[in-house]
């Protein structure tokens, strides 16, 4: 606890006389011991400015604590920088000193030097190493469609990376949808957020699909370089657009999509056509068929000219019309004489073929019915009564073949025919001339 008469009497400073204080303490401690070497890996590294300073910042692998790194541009050697870049493991000689401008203390750097690739950076190369041989880094890049229906964007939604894709999709393409699923884009909730995100666009199934955010740090952009993000990106059923905003370095994520772009309003040009161009390819489409049916026209007048002294009069057509009528009456009369006398010809052989079938065909028949009438007369009674015999028959003309039959009776003989009645035969048993019982 401070005593309240310590509190009382303690010095009171304004903020430039605290940062003088401060000033004086670190250049005293410098005063006596020196520069000193200060390791880390380089983070935020940003190209010099105008006046040639380069700013960075020293980052402890293990805690994530960072210093911040100024080297003057007379301090910078002719083969510093190089190959300066996030994720390379430096150590850097120098002091600690007060920027009395807004009171921050940077570490001013005399001389850098590479020890290595950081932690970090082993890491990255190493994964993309690996994607590489799996094939998910290096495949066959998927284009871009010319007329998205709409456009998806992965990203924050309290952000400036999807206000600036609807800026520049409404600018270039009015009316064009620009869909947002929403997620954290850095810290720990990052990497299951976006993976939580990329299913939903993918359920939605986007024409294109951006995924990405603003500029930041390398530790801000740690989420685009999971391995589990970037899996889930390979893995996409639409073209993908990384748009991860950096300066120097490019994410993993730009390796793995489709396109890559280095701002989110890039990528929405990428993304998005710009109608001003198509309608200004489209006049010029036109322009250039409306010429190109002129031309065609004049061509085809200039041909009806040419031709126009080559075609012949109505008499020339008519008289050329009735020389192939001529000609084709000729042809067919030809034709007609040759078929007639062909068939004429055919008629007689037919004519003669056929009179040898029906006469062969009388002969035939002719002995056949001869045949048959020789047996029908040889069945016929009249033939019997030839030899001698008579044919007896009742009223009734039924033949009579029994002497016990009564009544009239009608005897036919060859040369005719008399009537006769039965008798009944003597009871004394006499017979008569005939020799009938």
């Amino acid at each position: 606890m401070v005593a309240a008469h310590e509190v009382l009497t303690a010095r009171r400073f304004t903020v430039p006389q605290y940062v003088q204080a401060i000033d004086r303490m670190l250049r005293d401690r410098v005063d006596r011991a020196g520069e000193f070497w200060l390791m880390g890996d380089v983070v935020d590294a940003r190209p010099s400015g105008t006046r040639g300073h380069r700013y960075w910042s020293l980052r402890d692998p293990n805690t994530d604590v960072r210093v911040r790194c100024v080297q003057w541009a007379g301090a910078i050697g002719e083969d510093d920088g190089d190959w300066m870049r996030d994720g390379t493991a430096v150590e850097a000689l120098g002091h600690p000193e007060v920027m009395r401008r807004d009171g921050q203390i940077l570490f001013v750097v005399s001389t850098v030097r590479r020890i290595g690739e950081g932690t970090t950076a082993r890491a990255r190369d190493e994964l993309i190493g690996r994607l590489t041989r799996e094939g998910v880094i290096g495949r066959a890049k998927r284009p871009l469609p010319r007329l998205p229906a709409w456009i998806g964007v992965v990203t924050s939604d309290s952000g400036a990376a999807v206000h600036d894709v609807r800026t520049v999709a409404h600018r270039r393409y009015p009316g064009m949808l620009v869909r947002l699923f929403p997620a954290a884009v850095q810290g720990d909730r990052a990497v299951p957020a976006l993976l939580a995100a990329l299913d939903a666009a993918y359920a939605a199934t986007p024409p294109v699909l951006l995924i990405g955010r603003g500029g930041g740090n390398p530790t801000d952009l740690a989420a685009f370089d999971d391995e589990a993000v970037l899996r889930k990106v390979a893995a996409s059923p639409c073209p993908t657009i990384s748009m991860v905003g950096h300066a120097i370095d490019h994410a993993v994520l730009d390796l793995v999509a489709d396109a890559a772009a280095p701002t989110p309003s890039a990528a929405a040009e990428l993304a998005t056509p710009d109608w001003l161009a198509m309608d200004d390819a489209l006049r010029r489409q036109r322009n250039r068929l409306r010429l190109a049916v002129m031309a065609s026209q004049r061509r085809r007048v200039d041909r009806i000219a040419s031709l126009r002294g080559r075609v012949p009069t109505r008499a020339q057509m008519l008289d050329r019309r009735i020389q192939r009528i001529r000609l084709s009456k000729a042809r067919l009369q030809r034709f007609a004489d040759r078929a007639i006398g062909e068939m004429a010809r055919r008629l007689d052989r037919h004519r003669m073929r056929l009179d040898r079938v029906v006469a062969s065909g009388l002969e035939a028949r002719s002995a056949h019915l001869r045949s048959w009438r020789e047996r029908v007369q040889a069945l016929d009674p009249l033939r019997v009564l030839e030899r001698g015999y008579a044919m007896v028959t009742d009223d009734h003309g039924r033949r009579v073949t029994a002497a016990s039959a009564d009544g009239g009776l009608l005897i036919r003989w060859l040369d005719g025919c008399r009537r006769a009645v039965v008798v009944p035969k003597e009871e004394d048993g006499h017979a008569g001339s005939g020799g009938c019982a």
